[in-house]
């Protein structure tokens, strides 16, 4: 599968990055060591981004540097300045739905209440269709506030438990490039 865009949702990475929210910018900056490369920052766009090479393609990794509600503003701009088809995009983020430790993808994605996949929609147009990574960090116990839930960090234990997701969904990132989407599926959803 050909992505030329992998985009990790996440809130200001100075203010937010270790959060449970920014887990997209976990992945893409683990992405980004794994090919040896440090992200550089477009000030003016307010993003981060990188080229690496997967497989027989270039993908570039990007991480907004702004507000979850508004991811969608610059994933709009960086597709139509580099003439990227929505479905040739990889979406990742964190879901409150999957638990610790479970990932999933999701392709021809159509709806979400995630803030950041309503920011797409609200740029590109409701008929959007593109490819998610959903990696998962549980619903707070006994009712919390989901707010501050997602602009905490995880405990230590949920941490390493994310890391080694993230790591497997890298992984899995490449089989759905080189291979394909089933085969990547099938690896990643297995318990």
């Amino acid at each position: 599968m050909k992505l030329k865009l992998i985009v990790g949702l996440s809130n200001p990475i100075n203010l937010y990055y270790n959060t449970r929210h920014n887990i997209g910018s976990w992945y893409i900056k683990f992405l980004a060591k794994k090919y040896k490369k440090n992200l550089i920052k477009n000030k003016k766009y307010c993003f981060y981004y990188i080229d690496v090479k997967i497989g027989d393609y270039y993908s570039k990794l990007v991480i907004p540097d702004t507000y979850m509600n508004v991811n969608g503003t610059i994933i709009y701009n960086i597709t139509n300045f580099y003439k990227i088809y929505s479905n040739e995009m990889l979406i990742v983020h964190d879901d409150l739905d999957l638990d610790t430790g479970i990932a999933r993808f999701k392709f021809n994605h159509k709806n979400s209440t995630h803030n950041g996949i309503k920011s797409i929609y609200k740029s590109f147009g409701a008929k959007c269709i593109f490819n998610t990574l959903r990696i998962g960090i549980g619903r707070p116990k006994l009712n919390k506030n989901i707010n501050s839930y997602l602009l905490n960090n995880p405990s230590p234990k949920e941490e390493i438990l994310i890391k080694k997701t993230i790591t497997k969904c890298i992984k899995c990132t490449d089989v759905l490039i080189k291979k394909n989407k089933d085969h990547a599926m099938n690896i990643l959803h297995k318990k």
